[in-house]
């Protein structure tokens, strides 16, 4: 996912830099650094996205319950 929004900003950046007339240089470093950008804010979304899913908590609010000292008093 976070390589898919990677590319996605950096189809954005050359898609405006090329009808802007930038230098092809300066084109490819902004493509460039908007992948990388894009890939990085997509795999912490990614990540915050798989730790906050309703399957998961679940997961781990049953196992907190099995684990706590009243369910063994009951």
């Amino acid at each position: 996912m976070s390589k898919l929004i990677g590319a996605l900003t950096a189809l954005t950046a050359l898609t405006v830099c090329l009808l802007n007339g930038i230098e092809p240089v300066t084109t490819i470093v902004r493509a460039l650094v908007a992948f990388a950008i894009g890939h990085v804010v997509g795999a912490v979304w990614e990540g915050i996205s798989q730790r906050m899913s309703p399957r998961r908590m679940s997961a781990v609010l049953e196992r907190q319950d099995k684990e706590s000292p009243d369910a063994e008093a009951a």
